[in-house]
């Protein structure tokens, strides 16, 4: 893997943008190999929220599974969830 793509979700503040983002997404990943990058939804939202989930869950559908969705159920703001989030093994599979 040579990128990783990780963006973070909360509420309805992603809900009313997030399909434009995830078709510009696609567009411009579309022009690396699938083995070439990885895509991570970081959701930030509250329990009750599904929205986005919902989107990301139809546009997998419909795309191969290429976002991998996680959320820990609450709100811990941007800067303590990403950075909790981007100390994950995760990005140890990027090669330079």
């Amino acid at each position: 893997m040579k990128l990783f793509v990780g963006f973070l979700t909360y509420n309805e503040a992603s809900t009313k943008y997030l399909a434009t983002f995830l078709d510009s997404l696609e567009k411009a990943l579309s022009l690396l190999k699938r083995s070439d990058y990885k895509v991570v939804d970081f959701d930030n939202s509250d329990p009750a929220y599904s929205e986005n989930q919902s989107i990301i869950s139809e546009f997998n559908n419909s795309h191969d599974d290429l976002i991998e969705y996680l959320t820990i159920n609450k709100n811990l703001g941007f800067y303590k969830f990403g950075n909790n989030r981007f100390k994950q093994p995760i990005f140890s599979s990027c090669s330079s």
